[in-house]
């Protein structure tokens, strides 16, 4: 998909959009970039980023130009469709990553954000409430036996005791069911998809 091919309402709309372009514009543009010292190996100051970032700041989107761009770049209209990291990439991102943190302000707003009501991981503070008295050491090692130490979804060792409708003070066999570390993450977002999968899958496997 080109720039071309996708419908714009206004001529601002067409300038907010960011899409892929065709082989024939990417030729153009780096046709007009070759010999340009101005664009080779620059860094923006921090008075520029800051300027930049102040611009943008309050701005959003319409719906129906995310949902364009997110069209746009998704499978076989991404860049990076079918490719993978060479493993000289992938050590070098990680070296650029070792040693970084993110500041005191970031990891606050990082939380604030997390917590406000329109993120559809949200449910009202209920990852704060505190489990059951009943949810032991010796019950958690009840089901991993019981599920030999296996994530039930992927077959791999696991040793989380998953709460299967997310009641923390449900502690019922049925209820639990043992997740590897991944797969307990991936369960915390659609919650009614994963809820009714493992109420079946625990039920199928007779618990």
């Amino acid at each position: 998909m080109v720039l071309e091919t996708i419908p714009y309402q206004t001529k601002e709309e067409k300038k907010m959009f960011v899409g892929p372009h065709s082989e024939e514009t990417k030729r153009k543009i780096s046709k007009t970039q070759k010999g340009n010292k101005y664009c080779i190996g620059r860094k923006l100051s921090e008075k520029t980023k800051k300027k930049i970032s102040e611009a943008h700041k309050g701005k959003k989107l319409p719906e129906d130009i995310k949902d364009k761009i997110r069209i746009a770049v998704s499978g076989k209209n991404n860049h990076f469709y079918g490719k993978h990291h060479t493993q000289e990439s992938i050590n070098k991102i990680r070296q650029s990553k070792i040693g970084k943190q993110h500041s005191k302000e970031t990891k606050r707003k990082m939380s604030e954000q997390r917590m406000k009501g329109d993120n559809p991981n949200w449910r009202g503070g209920k990852s704060f409430e505190p489990y059951s008295s009943e949810f032991t050491e010796d019950l958690k090692m009840k089901i991993r036996i019981r599920d030999e130490y296996k994530c039930q979804f992927c077959g791999c060792f696991a040793k989380t005791v998953h709460h299967i409708n997310y009641n923390k003070k449900d502690t019922r066999d049925r209820n639990l069911i043992t997740l590897c570390i991944q797969h307990n993450a991936t369960a915390n977002g659609e919650r009614k998809k994963w809820e009714h999968f493992y109420t079946i899958l625990n039920h199928l496997r007779g618990v």
